[in-house]
């Protein structure tokens, strides 16, 4: 029994070591292919977004708060930090122009306002974004600063309802086999 349980550690240790051999490269290069991406659809979506950092599919309800930890990221490695950062907690992330520069952040989804609103604070963030009316919400009190984005309620489901681009779809990029 020994020796046939010995044989089988040797057997999957040898697997999983031949599978890491991959890895890391395989790993950069679907990373670069979602940076790419993420690049296109912000690209088209200059006022801001929010995904799921696994499909690139955009997230349509809830208040959108900004994650500490990714606040102030901009350019490639901000937008690498925010991927990462993403994958390994919310699997939520987003982006906006704002002043020239995009800004990207991984991102708490939260149902209740008052939550979000304690959850922005916490995470030192200026205002949190509610999907579903498409307003932003500011945290220091000044009610008359909230506002509606460039697309109402109406036209960012529309949009988001319609099917992904070839160019956006990940699924055949991503590949799961070692």
């Amino acid at each position: 029994m020994k020796k046939l349980l010995l044989f089988w550690t040797i057997v999957a240790g040898s697997f999983l070591l031949s599978c890491s051999k991959d890895k890391p490269e395989q790993i950069k290069d679907n990373t670069a292919v979602r940076m790419a991406q993420i690049k296109k659809i912000a690209e088209q979506n200059p006022d801001g977004f929010t995904i799921y950092s696994a499909d690139l599919k955009f997230v349509t309800h809830g208040w959108v708060v900004g994650m500490l930890e990714t606040k102030n990221s901009v350019g490639d490695e901000g937008l690498l930090k925010v991927i990462r950062i993403a994958d390994k907690t919310t699997g939520v992330m987003g982006g906006w122009l704002y002043e020239g520069v995009f800004y990207w952040d991984a991102s708490y989804i939260v149902e209740d306002e008052a939550e979000a609103s304690a959850l922005g604070r916490k995470n030192q963030q200026t205002a949190i974004y509610h999907l579903d009316t498409g307003t932003t919400k500011f945290l220091d009190g000044d009610a008359s600063r909230s506002h509606n984005r460039k697309y109402g309620k109406a036209q960012r489901i529309s949009r988001m309802r319609q099917p992904i681009p070839k160019e956006f779809d990940i699924s055949n990029n991503l590949s799961l086999t070692h």
